[in-house]
């Protein structure tokens, strides 16, 4: 058996499961996890020219492999012909970790979506792990939240997510990039400060200088 026909057979398999268990109802195939983020599933066509108009989607990460994009599933250019920002950050199904790079994109395209009713529809096969990793990696950069608390949050609204140990540790690495820019950014706040004291100190001593030479002039 190829590799590809396995990554098909595999793909119409799980794809079929996560059908029929939200379709008992044991779990939504989207949830809104935020004002912004709707979190899930592959954007199935038509159904979901729905779920874009009920709610507001405007923007859409994909973070599927090229052979998960079927005639079915909204692509690039089903979601030009219907005026949405979409962007495709693949990510191996299961088992894969969205790279730093990957995860920067994803949030500067959520941070792209503006208007108050906007919203950013996240997705990959079942919008469990794939999907769900950018969704957590939003809310450590956004509301300043660590790994646990981030994954519980976005948890609450959708308690089907699930990560490895790789794909937690990756999460835990992003969580310390972020922390490192932060004190980059502290450290350059500081410089800032330092610098418009300095300039600030040096312009009163001239000031000063002046004043007291005008002074002088003027008691003379």
């Amino acid at each position: 058996m190829t590799s590809r026909l396995a990554k098909e057979i595999k793909f119409y398999v799980t794809l079929a499961y996560g059908s029929v268990v939200c379709r008992l109802g044991l779990r939504n195939w989207y949830d809104r996890i935020n004002d912004k983020i709707v979190l899930g599933g592959l954007p199935m066509l038509p159904e979901f020219d729905n779920t874009r108009t009920k709610e507001n989607i405007t923007h859409v990460i994909s973070m599927i492999e090229s052979h998960e994009v079927k005639g079915f599933v909204l692509g690039p250019s089903e979601a030009a012909t219907r005026g949405l920002q979409y962007i495709n950050l693949p990510v191996l199904d299961f088992v894969g970790v969205p790279s730093v790079d990957q995860v920067d994109a994803g949030l500067s395209f959520i941070d792209s979506c503006q208007g108050p009713d906007n919203s950013v529809y996240i997705h990959c096969k079942a919008g469990r792990t794939r999907s769900a990793y950018i969704a957590v990696c939003y809310f450590m950069q956004t509301f300043d939240l660590n790994v646990e608390n981030a994954i519980e949050h976005v948890r609450f609204f959708r308690p089907s997510i699930t990560f490895n140990e790789d794909q937690l540790q990756g999460l835990q690495d992003y969580f310390n990039h972020l922390s490192e820019q932060k004190r980059q950014e502290t450290r350059l706040w500081y410089v800032y400060i330092i610098s418009s004291y300095i300039l600030v100190s040096i312009e009163l001593a001239s000031l000063s200088t002046r004043l007291e030479f005008c002074t002088g002039i003027l008691l003379y």
